[in-house]
């Protein structure tokens, strides 16, 4: 049932629509950043022929939604919880970040590629090219708080280290495990 009501692109919207209207009221003005790149992406891709006709569609525009969903909850600390708590689901975010934004790559890998790309070369692509974007998302993050470029802080080292454990997840589902390939490396 939920599955069938979360195949509708158009309550998906209306859920990105709420996150905008939650991070304005809340004030957290980074949030805007991701839930806008998400947000383009998420349109982009569901007006994409290519994307379209990928078997697990649903399931990667769920995994967007959600995963923004995720990052607005940990962020606003609505949840009153230790700060051990709030470190731990800090770290999953970064974990969580890798997973997504890898599997994201390799959607936009599968879209732009008139072929079906060789796993090999398309892994180390997402994987490079995701860590890059995890390196510029710290320090992103720290121009948003005010802190200085360099060096980075044991907290951001942390959530390199996670974004690190996310993408050896990312790569072991996507190349070790048979029943998850396909659509870690979103193929046919």
């Amino acid at each position: 049932m939920v599955l069938r009501l979360l195949k509708n692109t158009n309550l998906l919207r209306l859920l990105f629509l709420m996150y905008f209207v939650v991070i304005y009221l809340i004030r957290i003005n980074m949030l805007f950043v991701y839930a806008t790149v998400f947000y383009f992406s998420f349109e982009w891709l569901n007006a994409n022929k290519r994307f379209l006709a990928l078997q697990y569609k649903t399931l990667y525009n769920i995994v967007i939604v959600s995963f923004s969903a995720y990052i607005l909850l940990v962020r606003s600390q609505v949840l009153s919880a230790s700060e051990s708590v709030i470190f731990h689901l800090n770290t999953l975010e970064h974990v969580l970040f890798a997973l997504v934004i890898c599997l994201h790559l390799s959607i936009y890998v599968r879209v732009f590629v008139n072929r079906e790309p060789n796993a090999l070369p398309q892994l180390l692509l997402v994987v490079v090219a995701f860590n890059g974007i995890g390196i510029v998302n710290e320090f992103f993050q720290n121009y948003f708080n005010g802190a200085p470029p360099l060096p980075l802080t044991p907290n951001s080292l942390k959530d390199l280290t996670a974004n690190l454990l996310g993408t050896f997840i990312y790569a072991a589902l996507a190349v070790f495990h048979k029943d998850t390939r396909s659509f870690f490396l979103v193929s046919g």
